[in-house]
């Protein structure tokens, strides 16, 4: 290996030097597990277990599979970050001066996550005053309620987390199959592994992230959807999410009481209303056709912009332009995920058009539009470059 190393570039072992410390900071031992566990926020009983695990290893061949199997459930205890969290950045002892400023913080990072929903922004802001008046007075699950493409996950990821300064985490449960996902196995079994709620622990680095559960309405209306409904409604319920169990460590209580749970859903008919009831609901809206307009001026097109590495003067979309596209390729939608998905299609396209030659032939389809940079898109050429597919529902990418 060190031969190999001395041959290449002296970036080249910068970088890899740079990388292996990295990775040591992540895989080595500060100090020795025992001493570690004595300092975990965790009970006796529970240390009791993960120290008979370690005691254990002792008497065992290192290269068996049930030496690895042990390894690895003490590898990945040390790991998860018992007793540590995030807290919120002021209370209300810290003076109005203060409140004042990081209120007034929090409506500008809600801005700029989210254009519009200001009914949601406005149920938001009540929280977090009540949260800073009295920590206890909001429970740990909210439920966002609005019709797709609204923006829910931006409220959440670039709102909520970085106003309360929590790592956030994503789950969605749309393609769940069964609660093992959440819950894991049991570390007996040959390739077992934990659930998502204690990798996320693991990854966020505290006990109190940001959990967002993403299409509560998706969860199957069978056997094995009940069970991840029930997994959901204990995560909620703030007189038995202290005592979580991951069937890996089932030995072991998490203390999930100080996370915040947040769930969004699209059909509120089909959302379990059990679990439903223990939530603070808050309700987003679609947008109007001028509300899209500025939302795609001002938060879609710099991203796909940048994405394709055009400047804002090498295409513009007018306004009329951008109001045809909501009209009629857009089938009408609330949100904004197909006029995103359009202005997307418009950009790669013309992309292919900066790079290949004008009288390409590209997969039996002529590339005979007519294209010089600074260009202006109207509405015959969205039609053009934006087809719909044979069931009329949705833009395709075809030319």
């Amino acid at each position: 290996d060190f031969e190999f190393y001395d041959k290449l570039e002296l970036e080249q072992q910068k970088k890899i030097i740079k990388e292996l410390r990295e990775i040591n900071k992540i895989t080595r031992v500060e100090k020795p597990y025992r001493l570690t566990l004595l300092e975990c926020d965790i009970s006796v009983i529970f240390k009791a277990t993960a120290i008979k695990k370690i005691n254990s290893l002792r008497y065992m061949e290192p290269g068996s599979g049930e030496y690895y199997k042990i390894k690895n459930w003490v590898d990945t205890f040390m790991r998860i970050p018992f007793g540590k969290t995030e807290t919120l950045p002021l209370s209300i002892t810290d003076g109005v001066d203060k409140c004042h400023d990081f209120m007034e913080n929090a409506q500008k990072t809600l801005d700029n996550a989210v254009y519009g929903l200001n009914d949601a922004k406005m149920q938001i802001m009540q929280m977090l005053g009540q949260l800073i008046t009295n920590p206890q007075a909001i429970g740990s699950a909210i439920a966002i309620h609005g019709p797709p493409g609204t923006g829910k996950t931006s409220l959440v990821k670039e709102g909520i987390s970085k106003i309360l300064n929590r790592p956030f985490a994503f789950i969605a449960l749309g393609g769940a199959t069964d609660s093992s996902f959440l819950e894991g196995h049991g570390y007996t079994y040959e390739g077992s592994t934990w659930g998502k709620i204690v990798q996320i622990l693991i990854d966020s680095k505290c006990m109190n992230p940001v959990i967002y559960f993403d299409e509560l309405d998706k969860i199957s209306d069978t056997p094995k959807g009940e069970e991840i409904a029930g997994i959901l409604t204990h995560l909620t319920d703030t007189s038995q999410n202290n005592q979580f169990h991951d069937k890996y460590f089932a030995e072991i209580d998490f203390d999930l009481s100080k996370c915040l749970f947040i769930f969004s859903y699209n059909d509120e008919s089909k959302v379990n209303p059990i679990l439903k009831d223990r939530m603070y609901r808050i309700q987003t809206k679609g947008y109007n056709q001028k509300q899209k307009t500025v939302i795609a001026n001002n938060y879609l097109l710099p991203r796909i912009r940048e994405q394709v590495k055009f400047m804002t003067e090498d295409i513009t979309i007018p306004d009329q332009t951008i109001q045809y596209i909501i009209e009629n390729h857009c089938n009408k939608e609330d949100g904004v995920r197909n006029l995103k998905r359009c202005l997307e299609i418009i950009y790669t396209k013309l992309n292919l058009y900066r790079l290949m030659r004008p009288d390409t032939n590209l997969f039996q389809e002529e590339m005979s539009l007519k294209v010089q940079f600074p260009f202006t898109v109207t509405k015959d050429i969205v039609d053009k470059l934006v087809k719909k597919s044979d069931n009329g529902l949705s833009p395709s990418l075809y030319m």
